[in-house]
């Protein structure tokens, strides 16, 4: 008798198996405040990398502009179509930068832009032995989803950014190109404007 009671009072006094109801709000707690921490991380790595593909289309343009002046001592101006913003249509589309020179016949350049990304040039256009050509040009895109400008200038080697705080929206990129000038002494993108030299 006193085997079966004591079998009957270790059978009741042990622990079934699971997790307790504090234990798992623990749990759901620090998994809270990992994700608290990690989400606005991860939403600043994304704009960073939103402004590399402006920061990057910024200096093609510059490549294809000078190879564009060494071959035809000409720049290229961009076309207004390109400076419509992809369409959300659930897929990122890449879009295609024309530029197109004062001689229209034998300079016209394309570059290929990342995604969600809008460009414009400017250009500065003077007589060159009888021929209207352009003489400089200032550049700028920007990332429907970042948060900076970067431009070129003919001019200068230098890379210039400029925060922009409003949705990408048509036009803003244009508006945000400084005026070209065939200036070497004074860059295109000033401080004044905001625009600072990486």
């Amino acid at each position: 008798m006193l085997t079966k009671l004591a079998r009957i009072i270790s059978l009741s006094g042990k622990r079934e198996n699971g997790f307790t109801l504090i234990e798992l709000l623990i749990v759901v707690a620090i998994i809270a405040i990992l994700a608290a921490i990690a989400i606005p991380q991860f939403s600043k790595y994304r704009t960073r990398g939103y402004n590399a593909a402006a920061n990057s289309d910024s200096r093609n343009i510059r490549t294809t502009q000078e190879a564009m002046f060494a071959d035809f001592r000409d720049y290229g101006a961009s076309q207004a179509t390109n400076l419509t913003p992809p369409q959300d249509t659930g897929a990122e589309a890449s879009t295609t930068l024309y530029l197109v020179g004062a001689d229209t016949a034998t300079t016209n350049q394309t570059v290929s832009l990342s995604p969600s990304v809008t460009a414009a040039t400017k250009v500065t256009t003077a007589a060159v032995a009888g021929r209207n050509k352009h003489t400089a040009y200032t550049s700028a895109t920007g990332h429907a989803s970042g948060d900076q400008f970067y431009g070129v200038d003919s001019n200068f080697a230098n890379v210039y950014r400029k925060g922009f705080s409003t949705t990408l929206a048509i036009g803003n990129v244009l508006a945000a190109v400084p005026t070209s000038t065939d200036d070497a002494t004074n860059a295109d993108f000033t401080p004044a404007n905001n625009w600072i030299p990486m």
